[in-house]
């Protein structure tokens, strides 16, 4: 069937016939409000996404200032009970 559909279009001049290809993928589309991104929402995501990031990354710092305290806290009474 798809030898004579080519030989058609070939006479109707529709086609030079040297190449021919047909993509026979079915793809199900979706285009829900959920999939479906504008560049505001990216905006919106990107916006949020660096919030958390920065939140992350404050609660990381504090926690390293604390146990380098902690460290230096433990350090000092080491040395406190050595001198004594």
């Amino acid at each position: 069937m798809f030898k004579l559909f080519v030989l058609f279009l070939k006479e109707a001049e529709l086609v030079a016939g040297e190449v021919v290809a047909i993509d026979g993928a079915k793809v199900r589309a979706s285009n829900s409000k959920k999939n479906n991104y504008s560049q505001k929402k990216i905006e919106r995501h990107l916006s949020v996404y660096r919030r958390k990031d920065e939140r992350v990354s404050g609660n990381l710092e504090a926690n390293d200032k604390q146990e380098e305290t902690e460290k230096i806290n433990q350090i000092q009474e080491k040395i406190e009970r050595l001198e004594s």
